[in-house]
């Protein structure tokens, strides 16, 4: 899901950890908007396979506080393997318990970015948009540092020719 974001001298990843460089405000709080969107389209469809699990099976044995128990026994359940820990058992179980982890994470991160979509939408009071362009620094896909660079700072490619003319 790799994007070129307008504006942005990077590619645009919702996982990308890096640096982008935004020539306007605008382009960072649009970016910020389809972060948004996309953190909240993961979360729903997450949302709709947990719900389709849950109607399937014995929601009381899908329920993740109650596979706590499991964890520490040799029986069924998640196991450590190495790096990974994998699951022993009912698929329905380790899939909801799954999509139970990836929606906190994802509700996580989407209350982070909308939270940061207010103080971005905020940085022209602190100086002039068009005075500046942004170097932002992403860690998962979530601005963490911004440097407000001054357009004349900016390093601009000039091209220069001269003609003889004999």
């Amino acid at each position: 899901m790799l994007q070129h974001f307008a504006g942005a001298s990077v590619l645009i990843h919702p996982l990308m950890t890096g640096v982008a460089t935004f020539q306007t405000l605008s382009e960072l709080v649009r970016l910020m908007d389809e972060e948004i969107h996309i953190c909240q389209e993961l979360i729903d469809d997450s949302g709709d396979k947990l719900g389709k699990l849950l109607r399937l099976g014995d929601i009381r044995s899908m329920n993740p506080a109650n596979s706590a128990a499991s964890k520490n026994s040799r029986e069924p359940g998640w196991t450590p393997f190495r790096e990974l820990v994998i699951y022993r058992g009912s698929s329905p179980k380790a899939q909801s318990e799954l999509y139970f982890a990836a929606m906190g994470q994802l509700k996580v991160k989407l209350a982070r970015l909308e939270k940061l979509k207010g103080t971005i939408g905020k940085l022209s009071e602190f100086q002039s948009p068009s005075k500046v362009s942004y170097l932002v620094y992403f860690g998962e896909g979530v601005p963490e540092r911004v440097l407000l660079r001054q357009k004349d700072e900016v390093p601009k490619f000039v091209f220069e020719n001269a003609f003889l003319v004999q």
